[in-house]
């Protein structure tokens, strides 16, 4: 990730914190972001600068960068935004599909471009369906096409299982062959959780690779394997928040939040078993 992409993003997030401060469990309060800029030295970039880019967002999840300098960021609360030649545009992007929000990591999470044409926009989210002939949320990457300031011709391209109880965070990726990865967390009750992320039968605690239309991507690990779904490609995750490709060796490396310290970062491979909730 280049370092003025990777200052962006720590500002993006700074600014979550101004609205997230109240809303801290545990009663514990935020720190308001800086209002100087923060240099940060690390020992591949040095004196990178994180600078606060725009103001007035509320619980910013995604971004995504289009030709035109335009940054696509979602809220959490299931608003599309903009921000502009460095200003915040008041208005939202409609037509975003109607986003299941008032659990805590609900909502509109992801965004991401079609690498080759960035009208094309793919996002997920919480998705309220009926499972098992009861009531259920789950995860949905849902496509449609930007005319304009406004999302039209919105589908869902991909619907995940769905869970009893609710779900856990999704991040996409495109890779470069243009299939496109998309992390699925598991429920928020920890025996769930576990079975999830070891049960080939199950989307969730996973990692899925995508052709562009939600398809299975051809060369995925458990095509031929009748216990597991077409879909995964890696199993044994926790929450995935973090997916990026290794601007060097070109590995896709995954950040991975863990109870009581057990964060991650993990280089996946097709097919490998992370783990959870055996180790974290």
């Amino acid at each position: 990730m280049p370092a003025f992409v990777f200052a962006i993003v720590l500002a993006l997030s700074a600014v979550s914190v101004e609205h997230a401060s109240a809303q801290r469990r545990g009663g514990v309060p935020a720190l308001p972001p800086p209002v100087e800029p923060v240099v940060i030295n690390t020992d591949v970039v040095p004196e990178v600068r994180v600078v606060p880019v725009v103001s007035g967002l509320s619980h910013p999840w995604g971004m995504a960068f289009r030709s035109n300098g335009d940054i696509l960021v979602t809220e959490r609360e299931g608003r599309l935004r903009v921000i502009r030649n460095g200003q915040l545009v008041e208005e939202n992007i409609p037509g975003v599909p109607e986003v299941f929000a008032s659990r805590d990591r609900a909502g509109l999470m992801d965004v991401a471009i079609h690498p080759d044409d960035d009208r094309v926009v793919f996002l997920t989210y919480t998705k309220s369906i009926e499972f098992e002939g009861e009531p259920a949320l789950t995860v949905a990457l849902a496509r449609g096409l930007l005319d304009g300031d406004a999302l039209t011709e919105v589908t869902d391209i991909f619907v995940a299982d769905g869970l009893d109880d609710g779900i856990a965070a999704s991040r996409i990726l495109f890779h470069p062959d243009g299939t496109l990865f998309m992390s699925l967390g598991g429920s928020y009750v920890f025996a769930q959780t576990g079975a999830y992320a070891q049960d080939g039968a199950t989307h969730f605690g996973k990692l899925l690779r995508l052709n562009d239309d939600g398809t299975p991507a051809l060369g995925n690990p458990f095509v031929d394997n009748d216990d597991y779904l077409p879909e995964i490609f890696s199993v044994g995750h926790r929450n995935q928040l973090g997916l990026t490709f290794h601007p060097v060796t070109g590995d896709l490396w995954a950040s991975e939040n863990g109870p009581q310290g057990g964060d991650e970062v993990n280089i996946i491979k097709s097919g490998r078993n992370y783990g959870w909730p055996i180790a974290s």
